[in-house]
């Protein structure tokens, strides 16, 4: 493929890493207690089972999904198929 689709690629990337890391710092800014509260327990006993966690949590630990697998506006899904996988660092000569 050309410098072109290869920007274009980049660039998408770069937005969807871009949104994945303003929401995970948005949740952790939004549920800081409960990041706190569950690593003031880890320190004490240094490991929590599935059971364990969810009492210490309750029901904040499922976040609405529904926002990250809306598609963004303007924004076509992104395909995929026989190239997944590929490694996109390589050009074409």
């Amino acid at each position: 493929y050309g410098e072109a689709t290869a920007e274009a690629i980049d660039e998408e990337v770069r937005s969807i890493v871009d949104t994945a890391f303003s929401r995970t710092v948005g949740l952790l800014t939004e549920r800081r207690d409960l990041l706190e509260k569950t690593a003031r327990k880890l320190l004490e006993i240094e490991t929590l089972s599935e059971a364990e966690l969810a009492s210490l949590v309750g029901n904040a630990a499922a976040p609405d999904r529904t926002a990250a697998s809306e598609p963004q506006s303007g924004k076509r899904p992104i395909r995929r198929g026989k190239t997944a996988g590929t490694n996109l660092s390589r050009r074409a000569e």
